[in-house]
């Protein structure tokens, strides 16, 4: 296999992304901004969760992700880390690299069909 073609499977699903509305949990933004703040969870701030990483004082607020387009970029960045692991690992694993483009793939297709669009296909 080509060593273009995991770039080019990463750069389609981003692409892919894109297209898509992008709906950020409230929460990512409100908790961390709160904190920053000085407000404190659990005192000054109901919440039913268990303590995240929202709350500490080094969060996605203090990291930049302040708006939708920042979480959307942080959104693509694990994406594409997640492709790059995924086929280092496989390439271990099987030691061929036709083969380790294969899970991508299975990423890839699982993505589409977790995010409702081949779900309505399949149902047809």
């Amino acid at each position: 296999m080509k060593k273009w073609f995991l770039p080019v499977l990463i750069f389609a699903h981003l692409l892919y992304l894109q297209a898509l509305t992008f709906y950020p949990y409230p929460e990512l933004f409100t908790y961390p901004y709160l904190v920053t703040k000085g407000f404190l969870p659990f005192r000054d701030i109901l919440d039913q969760h268990f303590p995240t990483l929202l709350d500490l004082p080094i969060n996605l607020w203090t990291l930049g992700m302040q708006t939708e387009l920042s979480a959307k970029l942080v959104f693509f960045a694990l994406i594409a880390l997640t492709h790059v692991l995924i086929y280092s690992i496989a390439r271990k694993i099987v030691k061929e690299e036709t083969f380790a483009i294969v899970p991508n793939l299975c990423m890839l297709l699982c993505s589409l069909f977790l995010m409702g669009q081949l779900s309505g296909l399949i149902l047809l």
